[in-house]
């Protein structure tokens, strides 16, 4: 028999489909198994979007497209056979075009932001380097379980480890560089926190405690007066710090003294949004403070924008260091500060901090003594300074937790190793997290951050709700007030979108899947954005199939006709 003609029958065989559909059963009861054991996302990477099943789908086609030519010349009884496999076929290009182009990602929006790109689940590692202008962004493999090995990245980078799911444990000890630190306990007769402060740390520097703060801070407690109402700039170099007023020096260019650089102040903005690309003032409440300034000297040129309540925005957007190696704050006393109950600790070179309490309009200060208790006026309210470090770094280890666990808290963690010119060094990054090194005579910035993607629209969060039970505190539905802008189109549309009530907009689905509600903070809204080019396919299938069921019910009598015409005719010539 022809070769090719046997490869066919193959391909047409009842035995190739029963192959097929014992084998599609046994892989649906092991990603079954896997998922309740280990959760969805070790079931999707391990068994529903791996290659073998795909190569498992693209042979059930054939075989179902060949069975079905297999019949040739088809007659009126092979109608509904033909329409069958012909839906069977098309549910399964469906799928296979759901798996090769489906998308799905986050969104997460605050009460009176707009977001226009959707975060995705592909993890990437961004390398930027002082020699280079563009970042090079580095894929990392997905992979269901823990592993441990060495894979090359890059030239510069290579994993050592990967965790899916781990928890940070993070220590803070003395070093012969680094900011100052001190480790605080404040107590009543009923709570106690314990907290690390670390000076010039965005994150650290600054622990609200609802109506108190705890802070470690080079500057004293001062009115809103007194640090000039719109703030002060703040410039940190290796070995100085430089503080300017804000509100008087717009529109000046001042020197930075004993540094080659000066500084332009070009505006404040009071409440800073983006629209159509362009960031502008949307009201005259101090709801998002931002100053935009120019950085010159040395023949460079650097222009910032920089928000006094996201001190670290530039950082998690990416931006590259700018080549002057300034980092930059802009401190504006918020509504209130002047009465809220505050803790601080006071900086003092080659000393140890001296403390301020603030209760309602009054301060009072002294000097810390490690160990010793002191008294803060609010109810029974006490601290002591266990430990201070004119020095610090702080080593973040990760453990590695079950893939299977739904803690929030959880995230994932790799450790990589960086090199250069023979120098090797290795650490840890968790999901978000950042890490400079000095290496071979260049400075290195990594970032552990998750693919993005366009929508081609964006979204502006109105308002956000929550309903609850009556009675309780669990909430029964949530939903999210939007703007929907297209700028190719010109569209804009008010919608409400809910739980089982998304929003659809060029092939996308926008769900309300959860939701935040940080403490003295606008709400966070969080969608689940999904775009499936393979739903009108699949659809479609699913009707042609059951169009092929209801033909072969009408098209049986065609085949009892045609078998009897066959017996009579074998009867006539005697072969039966």
């Amino acid at each position: 028999m022809n070769p090719a003609v046997s490869l066919f029958k193959f391909f047409a065989s009842l035995k190739l489909a029963i192959f097929l559909l014992l084998a599609l059963a046994l892989v649906f009861a092991a990603g079954t198994f896997i998922e309740s054991a280990y959760g969805t996302e070790a079931a999707q990477l391990v068994v529903y979007q791996s290659f073998w099943m795909s190569l498992l789908l693209i042979l059930l086609a054939l075989n179902v497209a060949a069975a079905a030519l297999d019949r040739l010349p088809w007659k009126t009884k092979h109608v509904g056979f033909v329409i069958t496999h012909a839906g069977i076929i098309l549910i399964l290009a469906g799928s296979l075009v759901t798996r090769a182009y489906g998308v799905e990602g986050q969104i997460a929006v605050q009460e009176g932001e707009t977001a226009g790109r959707m975060i995705l689940s592909d993890a990437l590692l961004h390398l930027f380097s002082e020699d280079s202008n563009v970042p090079r962004s580095l894929p990392l493999p997905k992979r269901a379980f823990s592993w441990e090995g060495r894979e090359v990245l890059d030239s510069n980078l290579a994993l050592l480890r990967y965790y899916p799911k781990a928890s940070r444990q993070e220590k803070i000890e003395a070093s012969s560089n680094g900011p100052a630190g001190l480790r605080v306990i404040l107590q009543s007769s009923f709570m106690k926190v314990e907290e690390w402060l670390i000076l010039d740390d965005p994150q650290r520097q600054r622990i609200n405690l609802g109506p108190a703060e705890l802070r470690f801070s080079r500057e004293k407690i001062s009115s809103p007066k007194e640090s000039g109402g719109g703030g002060f700039l703040e410039f940190q170099l290796e070995s100085s710090l430089i503080q300017l007023p804000v509100e008087e020096n717009v529109s000046k260019t001042l020197p930075l003294k004993g540094t080659p650089y000066r500084v332009t102040l070009l505006r404040i903005l009071k409440d800073a949004v983006v629209e159509k690309g362009e960031l502008v003032d949307r009201s005259e409440a101090w709801n998002n403070p931002a100053c935009e300034l120019i950085l010159e000297g040395k023949g460079i040129r650097e222009k910032h924008t920089v928000f006094s309540k996201y001190p670290d925005f530039p950082t998690l957007h990416g931006l590259k260091p700018g080549p002057a190696g300034i980092r930059i704050f802009y401190h504006r006393p918020e509504e209130g500060d002047e009465t809220k109950n505050e803790l601080r600790f006071v900086w003092q070179e080659g000393q140890t901090p001296f403390y301020q309490v603030r209760k309602g309009g009054g301060v009072s200060e002294g000097p810390v003594r490690l160990g010793e208790e002191y008294q803060t006026g609010w109810m029974d309210f006490k601290f002591r300074v266990e430990d201070y470090f004119p020095h610090t770094r702080l080593i973040s280890r990760f453990h590695e937790e079950p893939v299977s666990s739904q803690a929030e808290e959880y995230l994932s963690a790799v450790e990589i190793e960086l090199s250069r010119q023979g120098e090797k060094k290795s650490f840890w990054l968790g999901q978000g997290d950042t890490q400079s090194a000095a290496l071979g005579g260049r400075t290195f910035q990594i970032i552990y951050g998750m693919k993005t993607k366009p929508l081609g629209f964006r979204i502006t969060l109105k308002d956000f709700r929550v309903e609850n039970y009556p009675g309780t505190g669990r909430p029964a539905g949530f939903e999210s007030d939007v703007t929907v802008k297209d700028d190719s189109t010109g569209t804009v549309r008010e919608v409400n979108i809910r739980m089982n009530q998304p929003l659809r907009y060029r092939g996308y689905k926008v769900f309300q899947s959860g939701y935040q509600q940080p403490e003295g903070e606008p709400e966070i809204s969080i969608f689940t954005v999904a775009k499936d080019p393979g739903i009108p396919v699949k659809y479609g299938g699913a009707f042609v199939l059951i169009g092929g069921i209801l033909t072969m019910f009408y098209t049986r009598r065609f085949s009892t006709r045609e078998d009897h015409q066959l017996i009579v005719l074998k009867k006539g010539t005697g072969l039966c």
